[in-house]
């Protein structure tokens, strides 16, 4: 019994030895078949993030972990270039960097998942648009990282912006249309007042648009890749001959309606407006049914379809009255220059470099340069302008360049031969296409005019010097008493400085009893006419004064000059040779 018992125990203690090792056999496959999926999981999870269109990588703490062969390629970078660095290196700014930090996190905290468009910056510079979108690897442990996607969407970008190019233009292009039919509704309303369904129908768009192009100088037409024309506004006919039916189907070259010497230049144009660009302006010569000549302005914008372009939308403008006035223009510019030639205006032009496009030839009698020795130099190296006056021309020129007019500036000029010239000129900036691109200035010979008004300002000054320089009264007054003007001794006389009485009352500056006797007087100059001498005593003292009347042209009384002495001295040595 005591050895069957001990054979059982045995046989008990085998059997539970097979079974644990049992248990691991299995446990061990049994963990083979789970690692083998994971094994295959994780080849294709990182199969996807070699292969991906996109990049995708890994942050923590917004630092990379894990970065895609796609991102290198955007960014330039390679891996180990950016694995273990601040995900700032990918952004232009603090403030984008900053963004993406907040905005993003703010997504993923409150939706598991965050998407914003922002801008990175490549190795080399280049700013590119991305769109970013991140999840959490664990949901709700950000500290466990960040797996985000990164989306090129610079192309993207760009056709938006061109798309609103298109749009702008379509815009202005309506603007412009609908106030000219504004315009035309007013005239039409007067002269078919009677006619009450004209109102009804100005409310549909498009007869509005229909009745623009009837009566307008601007003809609206599309044609495909084939420059086959698909539509034409009615107003052809008016303007060119044709019925639209004649033309819709054919081609430019089929109707013969392009100048021979502008087909070239168009089809040009048409191509690459074909190619998606806009032309804003071209001017060609059309052929009429006739045979006239006429010029029209052309803009064309591409109409895109499936991410082609299908066909080109175009407005024709009737210029042909523009182009003749051109021509007049340049006639007339003909016959000013022959006018400059023959005066002492000198019309000059100088682009945005300061580099003088054209001068008058009237410029050698004046300067003694001749025009070829002037025209496509820079101004400022030209010599001609004394140094003492160069930084005002040049700030002058700076502001008609910024749009505004000069009226009238004095320079000091050098001639050929160093003699001094001075010089009024004028300046307006040449606009074209609402860009300023040049100046147009007149210049007037001032010399003789500015060496009179030197000699008369020397002259001022030498009989100011010499005014001065009288120890008696001398005042100028107008007919209220008025001071004007006063020499040194009047002033002294008075008490203060010439500065401080100019524009004062003069009797206020009088005894009262003296004050009302002058006034007498001054009213009996102003009422007669004719100068008054009189003597009278002011603070002990002999007073002679004259008061000389001041016209104008036409013989009125404006001002009063008064010469006054003391006689007090001369009047006492009198008396006494006498006694």
């Amino acid at each position: 019994m005591i050895d069957a018992a001990n054979k059982t125990k045995e046989q008990l203690k085998k059997e539970l030895v097979d079974a644990y090792r049992l248990i691991a056999e299995l446990e061990k496959q049994a963990t083979k078949r789970a690692e083998e999926p994971l094994e295959e999981r994780q080849a294709w999870l990182d199969s996807i993030f070699r292969a991906a269109p996109i990049g995708i990588g890994v942050v923590a703490n917004r630092m990379l972990l894990e970065v895609n062969d796609r991102i290198c390629e955007m960014t330039g970078y390679a891996q180990d270039e950016l694995l273990g660095k601040s995900a700032r290196i990918l952004y232009p700014t603090q403030e984008d960097f900053d963004f993406v930090g907040i905005e993003k996190y703010r997504q993923i905290q409150y939706r598991g998942i965050g998407s914003v468009e922002t801008r990175w910056r490549r190795k080399d510079g280049t700013i590119i648009d991305i769109f970013l979108s991140s999840s959490a690897i664990i949901e709700g442990d950000l500290s466990a990282g960040v797996t985000f996607t990164a989306l090129d969407i610079t192309g993207r970008k760009k056709a938006e912006e061109e798309l609103k190019i298109h749009r702008d233009h379509l815009e202005e292009l309506v603007k412009e249309h609908t106030a000219n039919l504004i315009r035309a509704n007013e005239q039409l309303k007067k002269e078919i007042e009677e006619r009450k369904q004209v109102e009804d129908a100005l409310r549909l768009s498009e007869e509005k648009y229909e009745l623009h192009f009837s009566r307008s100088n601007d003809v609206m037409f599309t044609y495909d890749n084939q420059f086959r024309f698909l539509s034409i506004s009615p107003n052809v006919e008016r303007i060119l001959g044709y019925k639209p039916k004649e033309m819709i189907g054919k081609t430019f070259l089929d109707l013969k309606i392009l100048h021979p010497d502008d087909l070239e230049r168009a089809a040009k144009n048409a191509m690459d407006v074909m190619s998606g660009r806009m032309i804003r302006s071209s001017i060609y010569q059309f052929i009429t049914k006739k045979g006239a000549r006429m010029f029209g302005e052309v803009s064309g914008i591409p109409l895109k379809r499936k991410g082609g372009v299908a066909s080109v939308i175009s407005v024709a403008r009737d210029i042909t009255k523009h182009i003749e006035l051109e021509k007049s223009l340049r006639e007339s510019a003909e016959k000013y220059r022959l006018h400059f030639s023959l005066s002492n205006d000198v019309m000059f032009s100088y682009d945005n470099q300061f580099k003088l496009l054209s001068v008058s030839p009237n410029v050698e009698r004046l300067l003694g340069y001749k025009p070829e020795e002037l025209v496509g130099r820079n101004f400022q190296d030209l010599n001609v302008l004394h140094p003492d006056y160069m930084d005002e021309a040049v700030d002058n020129a700076l502001h008609v360049l910024s749009g505004e007019t000069i009226y009238s500036s004095i320079y000091e000029f050098i001639h050929k031969d160093r003699t001094r010239k001075f010089g009024e000129v004028q300046g307006v900036p040449l606009i074209r296409e609402g860009q300023v691109v040049g100046v147009i200035s007149v210049a007037r010979d001032i010399t003789e005019r500015i060496e009179k008004e030197m000699l008369l300002q020397e002259s001022k000054e030498t009989a100011l010097a010499l005014l001065n320089a009288s120890t008696d009264f001398m005042v100028l007054i107008d007919i209220t008493g008025t001071i004007i003007f006063m020499n040194k001794a009047a002033s002294e006389g008075l008490g203060r400085n010439i500065k401080g009485l100019l524009g004062t009352f003069l009797f206020d500056h009088l005894p009262k009893d003296v004050a009302k006797r002058r006034k007498i007087y001054l009213e009996q100059v102003i009422s007669s006419g004719k100068p008054i001498r009189f003597e009278d005593e002011h603070r002990g003292r002999l007073i002679q004064s004259n008061f000389y009347p001041v016209c104008n042209a036409r013989g009125k009384v404006t001002r009063i000059a008064i010469y006054a002495r003391d006689i007090t001295d001369r009047k006492q040595a009198f008396f006494k040779s006498k006694v």
